[in-house]
Order: structure tokens, then sequence, then C-alpha cells
């Protein structure tokens, strides 16, 4: 796969990618000209923004937001491993993980056992954009992203659109 990859990026009239850390290695490795590299900002849906003026920052038992594929390279066993640890300290706090991309079963099955009535599975919205899971980011107060390697995660913008606080890794992208 990296080698068709190299060789299309060698070769490519443009490139556009989505972050300032790639396109400063394809200008670096590849010796690309700064005028055939656009670098793209992706954004939320308006849904997300349309949200923000119902969030209420007000104290109430804590509660934390998973939204994205559930998959090792998205950081899943760091957040179960954070979880198990805050709900020892913290008995009122709950997780919601929305958008893993796999049926229930294997993301509650993650969790340790007495954990897994602490945590809500969210289906896939019903609706195609974002005013349903907008809508159920106002339950959140923190937004966990603990990823190992990301692009640019819409979801990120999506969340920060709707006034929930982001913890997240330090990782390109």
């Amino acid at each position: 796969v990296l080698a068709p990859a190299r060789a299309g990026l060698r070769r490519a009239d443009h490139v556009f990618c989505l972050n300032e850390d790639d396109r400063r290695f394809l200008l670096r490795t590849y010796r690309l000209a700064p005028e055939s590299v656009t670098r793209m900002f992706p954004g939320a849906d308006p849904a997300y923004l349309e949200v923000f003026p119902r969030r209420d920052y007000r104290p109430r038992p804590p509660r934390l937001l998973w939204f994205g594929t559930w998959l090792n390279r998205k950081g899943s066993s760091d957040a179960v491993a954070a979880f198990a640890a805050l709900a020892g300290r913290f008995p009122e706090l709950r997780l919601t993980v929305m958008g893993t991309g796999f049926p229930p079963e294997v993301v509650l099955g993650a969790f340790p056992e007495p954990l897994r009535g602490r945590v809500d599975y969210a289906p896939a919205a019903a609706e195609p954009g974002g005013l349903e899971y907008a809508a159920r980011m106002l339950a959140a107060d923190v937004y966990l992203l603990p990823s190992v390697f990301e692009g640019t995660p819409l979801t990120l913008m999506e969340t920060m659109a709707t006034g929930l606080p982001p913890v997240v890794t330090a990782v390109c992208g």
C-alpha cells in the first residue's frame, strides 16, 4: 500500500491534506511545490453550533462522552481503563458512547462487568446530519478522545462547536 501511495504522491499534480503537519511532511519528504499542496479545513455540520446556546454548565452528576469509531488506535482500550479508574473515585460518573460503528455487545463487553451499567450505548443517529448527535452531546460534560493516531478528527470539531470541552491526546492532526 505504501509504495503505490508514495509513487502517487510524487507524480500528483495536486495533493490535498487535512492538517499542517501533513502539509509540511509532503513538502519536505516529496519536495512538492507549495502551490501544489492544499490544506483542507473540514468543518462541523451547523447543527452542532445550533445547540450551543442550550449548553448548561451548572454542576450535575458528571458524564463523559466517547464519540467515534471504537478502535484501539482511537484509544478505546485507554478510554476503558480511564473510565474504570475514574469510576472508582466518582460513584455518579457515567459514560456515553456513540458513533462507534460496532454493536453494543462489543463496546459494552470491553468494560469490566461491574461498570457496564454506568455506560450508555447510544445507537446510530436515525437521520443524516448532526442534529441528533448534537442534542445528545448536551448531556455530556467532557468529550474523551484518547487517540494514538488522528488526521483531523471531525468529532472533535463537532463537540467543541456544542461547547463541550475535550480531553484529547497530543497526536498529529
